[in-house]
């Protein structure tokens, strides 16, 4: 294997899990109190990751966003949406569609934040490849995700929670990213400075989030009622979209270092922001808690084995 993509895998893998645990020991000791979550969690979403994702894409190639590779991200994610989405419809037990959705979800969505970013530094040498993925969160996923778990939580219209969806500064942010990127336009330095330090707050404040939240948690009783959901959903995340990226980046013609960014980017944990949206809107928070948590331990193998088979 190729020491230095071993190396930053476990140095992005090795970071995260610090936080984490910071986070969980200011939750035990009480330094933060019950309310901490809750707050960490709105700052995360509605101001520094829209900052975070705004300054890593407005920085992207454009060319990149228009590419095989890109429509490979694509493809991947959305067969890895029909493979885990089939199971959930065709069972005999009635589920909300709020909890569809969450599944589903969790089956493709990378933590291509703060486990991505590290590891894309480290192991490919840019952020670049992440753009796609980014965009394809942001732009459809998350928002379908928010409208669904709206619409079951508070009886909105569809047209209001697809609405309120889009309206998420994180959309609006990484949208607007995009549209500088692709445009060409020079951003001040005035106003990436700012942006840049907002950003930088997004992966710990989300990482302390997280790890407060383990407090009392039971991660394998918490799965209670929903294990075979739970282990299905890491199997699909971890062994199957990573697979499944694979062939659709060799039948695009992708090889070389993006392949592997292909590769290693589907085989990250589910992401964490999964669990800030569950939590708002109280769409099986526990169990997303606990499935997120078991999949970044997982991963770490998996990423292993994919940078060891493609470097």
């Amino acid at each position: 294997m190729n020491i230095t993509a071993a190396q930053g895998i476990l140095l992005g893998y090795a970071s995260v899990t610090v936080v984490i645990v910071i986070g969980y020991i200011a939750r035990r000791t009480g330094f933060l109190d019950g309310g901490a979550e809750s707050v960490l969690n709105r700052v995360t979403v509605y101001i520094a990751t829209p900052a975070l994702y705004f300054a890593l894409l407005a920085r992207t190639d454009s060319a990149v966003m228009f590419s095989p590779y890109a429509l490979a991200t694509v493809a991947a994610v959305f067969a890895g949406l029909v493979l885990a989405a089939i199971p959930l419809v065709l069972t005999r037990r009635r589920r909300p569609v709020s909890e569809i959705a969450m599944l589903t979800s969790m089956a493709v969505n990378p933590n291509s934040g703060n486990i991505g970013i590290p590891i894309a530094i480290a192991v490919l040498g840019t952020s670049t490849y992440l753009a796609p993925v980014i965009v394809l969160q942001v732009a459809v996923l998350s928002p379908a995700l928010m409208m669904l778990c709206t619409r079951n939580a508070r009886g909105r219209s569809k047209g209001r929670a697809l609405l309120a969806a889009f309206a998420n500064p994180v959309v609006i942010s990484s949208l607007a990213g995009v549209a500088v990127s692709f445009f060409g336009v020079q951003v001040p330095e005035a106003v990436l400075v700012p942006v840049d330090l907002l950003g930088n707050a997004s992966i710990p404040l989300m990482l302390l989030a997280f790890g407060a939240s383990l407090r009392g948690a039971r991660p394998f009783a918490d799965l209670r009622g929903h294990a075979v959901d739970a282990w299905r959903t890491i199997i699909l995340k971890v062994l199957v979209l990573p697979a499944v990226a694979f062939g659709a980046g060799i039948a695009l013609g992708v090889s070389g270092v993006p392949l592997l960014a292909l590769v290693i980017i589907a085989a990250l944990p589910i992401a964490q922001n999964i669990y800030a949206v569950a939590h708002t809107f109280g769409v099986l928070p526990a169990m997303v808690r606990s499935t997120i948590a078991i999949s970044t331990v997982v991963s770490l193998p998996a990423a292993l084995i994919a940078a060891a088979l493609l470097s």
